[in-house]
């Protein structure tokens, strides 16, 4: 699943949340999927440290925290700690927009509840 855009510029295609605090964006996968690597692309015009602090989240799961202003972040879910969520979610806790020029999510199913654990 991809939430994309083409130039990253801040009004135009880039995806953002407002300043206020607990900023959220998210992607819903239209099912129950096992996660095993969320990759972010941090917006290129401006304010590129504005993500730090963001929470990357599968369902309520944390899977990592953006510490340092990069270009792209990749979270790698562990083989052995099956993940399986519908949606996934970069959670800005401090008061800061929160940009990002894409989000992209790899992983396998869909999948039953019933086989959730299979």
């Amino acid at each position: 699943a991809v939430v994309s855009t083409q130039s990253g510029h801040y009004g135009r295609d880039s995806r953002t949340a407002n300043g206020n605090p607990n900023n959220k964006l998210w992607l819903e996968l239209g099912g129950l999927f096992r996660i095993s690597k969320i990759k972010i692309w941090n917006v290129r015009h401006c304010c590129y440290e504005r993500i730090i602090g963001t929470k990357i989240l599968v369902d309520e799961k944390l899977v990592g925290t953006i510490t340092q202003s990069l270009s792209s972040y990749d979270f790698t879910v562990a083989d052995n700690d099956p993940t399986y969520a519908r949606k996934v979610t970069l959670h800005q806790p401090r008061a800061q927009h929160l940009h990002i020029l894409e989000l992209q999510v790899w992983g396998s199913g869909p999948f039953s509840v019933e086989d959730k654990f299979a």
